[in-house]
């Protein structure tokens, strides 16, 4: 992966982040290494403390380091490591950016605090736990991706969008469109996931008949679920396992192989709905999230159960390929203004100052 001169210069600020990993291999965080080469354009200096470490390469002003050894699950080691390494190197940094797990500002936040360091926590997730009040109590600032993603009354937090890099998910300028309907289902294979709802919409809206298909692509925990769905495959040959999960630097190959990503979970706003954007693939979604970026005239992406999602997949059958064409070009448009990688770290640069 190609790493951009170093550093461009965006201001003497110099961050310590606090993450879930580091690893381009993780399924979940995979995302946040492009995170970091792109953050790595601002800050003059990045210090990283995550849970796990895995295949990464980054430019040499970022620094990685484990909060506990591999395998080892510890806790109190890894509260031992955060409060040590943050006293250890206090002169590299000037701000802090906790992203996702509130409690390591509990944690940590008085001496953060003590040493006059701001405090920056991401908090995205349609079910708030009971860390995250207090957190943003301690921090200086609570961010978020959209007010779906933290809905608390006594939280406030800024809305920066999503993080997703308009380079590394390109459109494909070669791109064939089909008559037929590619739709892909990309996620845990579990029932809170809906990939059963995701597949009788797909069955009962006829366009499996016009040559369209369903792949459904990510590991599956379940074997109940996944024997439901593979009767399903058995008598539908149009609905299809894929590989059990992708790394995320394959994710910009795999995903404009598609045409459309179905997705039946009322949660946040994924970033994989983003993405998919980004690379010319129409999400059909049910989270409301995406509303707050959406036209309405496009309002009907919007799909939030199984009738609705039938209407949405015919709708788009019968779409020209011109037509399809124009609306990946709004999409994608839509995905840069709102959600653009570049967009939200310049948001996060002015909340850590």
């Amino acid at each position: 992966m190609p790493i951009p001169p170093e550093p461009v210069q965006g201001g003497p600020l110099r961050l310590l982040i606090v993450i879930q990993a580091v690893d381009l291999d993780d399924p979940l965080m995979g995302f946040f290494h492009e995170w970091l080469i792109e953050a790595a354009t601002v800050f003059s200096e990045i210090t990283v403390l995550a849970l796990r470490v895995g295949r990464y390469h980054l430019p040499s002003h970022v620094r990685v380091m484990p909060l506990r050894p591999t395998a080892s699950r510890s806790r109190l080691r890894a509260a031992w490591t955060l409060w040590h390494e943050s006293w250890k190197h206090r002169r590299h940094y000037d701000a802090v950016f906790v992203r996702g797990d509130a409690q390591y500002v509990l944690l940590c936040g008085w001496l953060w605090r003590l040493l006059g360091k701001r405090i920056v926590l991401w908090y995205a997730h349609y079910k708030v736990n009971g860390f995250v009040w207090p957190a943003s109590w301690m921090a200086h600032a609570t961010c978020a991706s959209v007010p779906e993603a933290l809905a608390h009354p006594h939280v406030h937090p800024v809305f920066i969008g999503q993080n997703i890099s308009e380079h590394q998910f390109g459109p494909v300028i070669s791109r064939v469109v089909t008559p037929s309907l590619r739709v892909l289902v990309l996620g845990r294979v579990v029932p809170i996931k809906g990939v059963v709802a995701c597949a009788e919409a797909f069955l009962e809206s006829g366009i499996a008949e016009k040559g369209s298909t369903l792949t459904i692509i990510g590991p599956r925990p379940d074997p109940a679920y996944e024997a439901v769905l593979g009767k399903m495959m058995a008598e539908h040959p149009s609905i299809q396992w894929g590989p059990p999960g992708i790394p995320h630097d394959q994710l910009p190959e795999v995903l404009p192989t598609f045409d459309v990503l179905l997705n039946a979970y009322p949660a946040s706003l994924d970033k994989v709905i983003i993405e998919s954007m980004m690379c010319g693939v129409i999400p059909l979604v049910t989270t409301e999230g995406l509303l707050h970026a959406l036209p309405p005239d496009l309002h009907w992406l919007v799909a939030r159960d199984i009738s609705t999602r039938r209407e949405a997949l015919r709708r788009l059958q019968a779409l020209s390929g011109s037509d399809r064409q124009t609306l990946t070009a709004r999409l994608r448009q839509i995905a840069i203004e709102h959600h653009s990688l570049r967009h939200q770290i310049q948001r996060l640069y002015r909340l850590c100052t």
